[in-house]
């Protein structure tokens, strides 16, 4: 049984209802009360019982967007997987899949997940996304203009008369350019 509230009890609880971070400074100000009896108000009432947790209203415009979520789950039957469900579906072993799918209302995501052949090892939430265009690296092999070695790194460049010469070093760009009397 719950003790008796008096009208600052009262106060204090109609105060978090309405913001339960409020500081107990400004409970205390707003009922003209000192902090400490305001803080003893408010221990007393979590003791008793009373308040039992703070919480937050979370405002339902954040749930209209879609969420996104990343599923690694244990499945045997990858076919099971193509239900439409699932935007994106990576297989990373045998029987491990990386899977994405999205939601407007995360209230149902219980419900999205019942009767499921598979196993859901961990869910996490997408926080950002980011798109990024690759460009593919392209692996062209030069030789040396003067000696017809590989070049490894970088070629050195020579332009001569519209045309385009590939060095593997300063040495033989140095001694091809004496050859041609430049």
């Amino acid at each position: 049984m719950h003790p008796k509230l008096d009208e600052f009890d009262l106060k204090i609880l109609n105060i978090l209802s309405e913001n339960s971070r409020a500081s107990i400074s400004d409970m205390a100000k707003a009922l003209r009360i000192s902090r400490p009896t305001a803080k003893q108000r408010i221990e007393n009432m979590e003791k008793n019982g009373i308040i039992k947790k703070y919480t937050i209203d979370i405002s339902e415009e954040i749930f209209e967007k879609k969420n996104e979520f990343l599923l690694i789950i244990k499945c045997k039957d990858n076919g099971i997987l193509n239900n439409g469900k699932f935007s994106k579906v990576y297989k990373i072993s045998e029987y491990m899949y990386a899977v994405f799918f999205s939601m407007s209302n995360t209230e149902n995501i219980k419900s999205f997940f019942e009767d499921t052949p598979f196993e859901i090892v961990t869910m996490y939430p997408i926080l950002e996304k980011t798109e990024r265009k690759v460009i593919p690296k392209i692996s062209v092999k030069f030789h040396c203009d003067y000696c017809g070695k590989e070049v490894f790194d970088e070629p050195v460049i020579f332009k001569l008369h519209n045309k385009v010469y590939f060095f593997c070093c300063k040495t033989c760009l140095r001694e091809f350019k004496k050859s041609i009397g430049k």
